[in-house]
């Protein structure tokens, strides 16, 4: 750090140094604050996506934070039947539902294709697991097609 001395600058060549020292030092304190957002962002998207790749696949995933939001976008079930896909699915929620044990979400999901069909009695079927840690609140769905197939009904 470089010091100056007083007798050698007048007081107004003093006070802009201060305000220089005080200017880069907000600077470097914002790209510190900054780098942490990155980084936690960062964290939190690798969990998101450990979690959703074993059943979903997706062409892009994004995390928004105002509003505070999950977006997927291009969405495919992972396996045949049932089937799932949306052009984009998104999870929305309060800073404040972080904190609290029940979570509530509103999830939007746009064109939504879900193609649902009868199980074989003769194989075993997998089974699906509806605990969740959260709770959807609130569920829009935009323009959607669900179809249901077994031997008599369609």
């Amino acid at each position: 750090m470089i010091y100056f001395y007083a007798e050698k600058f007048s007081p107004k060549t003093m006070k802009k140094f201060r305000r220089l020292r005080r200017f880069i030092v907000s600077l470097a304190v914002l790209a510190l604050l900054a780098g942490a957002v990155i980084t936690v962002k960062n964290i939190v998207l690798g969990q998101i996506r450990a979690r959703i790749e074993s059943t979903l696949h997706y062409g892009r995933l994004r995390l928004t934070f105002i509003p505070p939001a999950i977006v997927l976008e291009d969405v495919r079930a992972a396996t045949a039947s049932p089937f799932f896909s949306a052009q984009k699915v998104v999870l929305r929620f309060s800073y404040l539902t972080l904190f609290k044990r029940d979570r509530p979400l509103t999830v939007v999901i746009d064109q939504p294709v879900l193609r649902l069909y009868e199980a074989d009695p003769s194989r075993p079927s997998g089974k699906l697991d509806l605990r969740l840690p959260f709770s959807i609140q609130n569920g829009f769905i935009r323009n959607g097609d669900i179809s249901y197939w077994s031997r008599g009904v369609s």
